[in-house]
């Protein structure tokens, strides 16, 4: 999948609910799809939000082999599959909590 355009959505999700969540538009398809790869279907989505460069980062992680072998063993056995976009969504997750501690007092 190459992907042209990403940004948070606000999205229907039945009942007249709206939940906002971070798309990614494949350039070939035009499919809209959420960081785990689940496909939304273009009419559910009800509007782009509106985002700063401020509020944006941008993320360069380096992992040796290992580690990112001994992730995947992880992810495979506690969620039956290897998802590389979950695991770095994990991996992600995990830091944040990790550099909110050490700010904490």
């Amino acid at each position: 999948m190459e992907v042209d355009e990403f940004g948070t959505y606000s999205i229907e999700v039945g009942g007249g609910n709206l939940q906002e969540i971070t798309l990614l538009r494949c350039s070939l398809c035009q499919k809209y799809v959420t960081t785990d790869g689940y496909e939304i279907p273009a009419n559910n989505i009800v509007s782009r939000e509106g985002t700063s460069k401020s509020n944006m980062r941008t993320l360069t992680m380096q992992l040796n082999s290992g580690i990112y072998q001994d992730l995947e063993d992880l992810l495979d056995l506690e969620m039956g599959g290897v998802d590389s976009v979950k695991m770095m969504n994990e991996i992600v997750a995990l830091g944040l909590k990790q550099y909110r501690r050490t700010l904490s007092p």
